[in-house]
């Protein structure tokens, strides 16, 4: 099998994949180089920096879209991740076991769940989770230590597991459903074959007017000598396992990659080969790529080309790009660093009052609230900016609502918080919609609010683990003057209320700085006071210190708006209501460093306008090239 190494190898298949372009692979033999002499991508794949060590044996996975490697023969401890924007490797996490020859695979791309291994007492039952910001924490123990055992993630929550070595050196043929999110462990029928340094993934097949998923172990050695062909399906919605198509070359210590509704076997003891399941013809197709030398026990990883674009370069700056309107007046795209606006369609159907705003692949969408005086809306229209109209988004929020929040969670990934129904019911339960790897926008359920159902709250995402949640009034119409983070790694909510003197609704929430110093922090600004008053007023929560500061006021007594942040300072306020009275078209901007003495912060009134008069219009941070037919309002 060769000696380990520190090698690292790319392999472009984006002839086939559609989503998942390539494999990223830590290598146990073999060279650094991209197998494609003529490919425009050649020269990056060649820039990925050796691994700090030679190691096998590991568990591999994408946390927030960066590669992780956990484990292995010479430091079975450690988790080290790669930064593409220094070439580099660094040091994400320190597991509490030692663990070689574990399986593993990640959950929801922000943690992974590492099972069983080797360690200097055998073969270990305990599970790890190692999160994206290094933390890591037990989960639930197996019924007995495995190690050269198989995993899958076969949705959000949950993986499976199956196979391998037990303590007493024995073959298994045991299978497992482990829910990671409500630690819920479950032993399932076992395997038709014993097996071992083997491989699984998840496949979805057609079966009449429905997809079926199973997983499929493939690959390792058996109770007999000599080759393994041997192939087992696991159908998740009955249980039941059946005979899928045999392998044509052996494949011990594989990895395996998953590709849309199948997976890829990579390499093997004595292999540089790749297969492929072909589900609908169910069959194995060998592929034409394949590794410089054979390699096993590494880590293979599909990973995003941009990941690769990124690797010696910097990262981009932020777009400056915003998508702006609501469906009375119409939408635009303006652009705060060259002063462009480019004019959207008008919106179709009837105008929606107090919807909710997202993007997905770049293209925004509108959701939920009123479309008329008599009924709540719960659909979604989405603009497509290739086509320049509005379409059908062919999807319906689990709960009717309107004046709710969305706050970005991830690529793609959404939470939707609060807001209220025609029956005039506060939610406290939530739902996050994200684009599944079939590429359609699901729902599922996520943290329900401590502090109960809220609607005119503001919302915002602090930083990549954190949510800040504050104000709104509940269906008692009582302005609320609670404040709340959210920590998505630890699953768990932080007070850091009340707000200071009221409540607040119908106020905007943003990222800035406390003026004069460098300390981040949250900045609240507006909204209608717990005694129905309109304020100015704008206060600011430490990230460092969790206390509240006041900051300067606005410019009016503005409530109803929206808000936006275009970087870690620039935070946007668009239209809503001067005090009571009539809505307006103005953008403020809020400048941590402007003020007559350059410490006390500034509110700017920008020269752009909306469209026309909006309360809560919407407002979506849009890619730098999104718009068409833009002209510079600039002079």
């Amino acid at each position: 099998m060769g000696e380990d190494s520190i090698n690292v190898e790319a392999v472009d298949l984006s002839g086939k994949i559609r989503h998942y372009q390539y494999e990223y692979v830590e290598a146990r033999s073999g060279t650094f180089s991209s197998i494609l002499k003529d490919n425009e991508h050649a020269k990056l794949l060649k820039k990925f920096n050796h691994l700090p060590f030679p190691n096998s044996g590991s568990v591999g996975a994408l946390v927030k879209g960066l590669p992780i490697i956990c484990g292995g023969v010479y430091f079975p401890k450690l988790c080290i991740g790669f930064d593409p924007w220094n070439n580099s490797w660094f040091k994400h996490a320190t597991t509490q076991v030692t663990r070689f020859l574990s399986a593993g695979d990640t959950i929801k791309g922000k943690k992974i769940i590492v099972v069983g291994g080797y360690t200097e007492d055998g073969p270990t039952n305990t599970t790890e989770i190692v999160y994206a910001d290094g933390r890591v924490s037990f989960g639930e123990e197996l019924p007995l230590g495995l190690m050269s055992h198989c995993a899958v993630a076969i949705n959000e929550t949950t993986v499976f597991i199956a196979g391998g070595i037990d303590a007493d050196h024995e073959l298994l043929n045991r299978a497992f459903i482990y829910d990671v999110v409500n630690g819920n462990l479950e032993e399932v029928a076992p395997m038709p074959h014993k097996r071992a340094a083997h491989v699984c993934g998840l496949i979805r097949k057609k079966d009449g007017n429905e997809y079926k998923e199973a997983v499929v172990v493939a690959g390792g050695f058996g109770e007999t000598a000599g080759a393994f062909p041997y192939v087992d399906v696991y159908v998740l919605h009955n249980g039941a396992w059946v005979p899928g198509p045999e392998l044509d070359a052996p494949a011990i210590g594989a990895s395996a990659v998953q590709v849309n509704d199948s997976f890829i076997v990579v390499g093997g003891e004595n292999s540089n080969m790749i297969h492929e399941l072909h589900v609908d013809r169910w069959q194995w197709v060998e592929r034409k790529e394949t590794l410089k030398a054979p390699r096993s026990m590494m880590v293979a990883m599909a990973v995003s080309k941009s990941l690769l674009k990124e690797i010696h370069e910097d990262p981009p700056p932020p777009s400056t790009r915003v998508f702006v309107g609501n469906d009375d007046f119409g939408y635009k795209v303006i652009d705060f660093e060259t002063g462009e606006e480019c004019p959207v369609p008008e919106f179709t159907r009837d105008p929606i009052d107090g919807g909710i705003g997202m993007v997905f692949k770049g293209n925004p969408w509108v959701c939920g609230g009123f479309q008329s005086e008599e009924s709540e809306f719960g659909h979604c229209y989405e603009y497509d900016s290739e086509e320049d109209k509005w379409i059908d988004g062919r999807f319906r929020l689990t709960n009717e609502r309107d004046y709710a929040k969305a706050v970005k969670i991830g690529e793609d990934a959404w939470w939707i918080v609060g807001g209220s129904n025609a029956a005039l019911d506060f939610p406290a339960e939530t739902e996050c919609l994200e684009r599944n790897r079939y590429d359609v926008v699901v729902s599922r359920e996520c943290p329900t609010l401590p502090f109960g159902g809220v609607k005119s709250h503001c919302a915002i995402q602090v930083n990549e683990t954190t949510t800040f949640i504050a104000g709104g009034n509940n269906a008692d119409l009582e302005v609320k003057d609670s404040a709340w983070l959210y920590d998505w790694s630890a699953e768990e909510w932080t007070e850091v209320g009340p707000l200071p003197e009221f409540g607040r609704r119908g106020h905007s929430c943003g990222m800035s700085y406390i003026p004069g110093t460098d300390e981040r922090a949250i900045v609240v600004a507006g909204g209608i006071t717990s005694d129905g008053d309109a304020t100015a007023t704008t206060i600011f929560l430490s990230l460092d210190t969790l206390e509240w500061s006041e900051g300067p006021d606005l410019p009016y007594l503005v409530n109803t708006a929206s808000c936006t942040n275009l970087d870690d300072k620039s935070f946007i306020i668009f239209g809503g209501r001067v005090d009571h009275g009539a809505e307006n078209d103005f953008i403020l901007r809020f400048d941590p460093a402007g003020g007559e003495n350059e410490d006390e912060g500034v509110w700017i009134e920008e020269t752009s306008t909306l469209v026309g008069p909006a309360l809560a219009p919407i407002v979506l941070n849009v890619p730098h090239d999104f718009g068409v037919a833009c002209s510079s309002t600039s002079s």
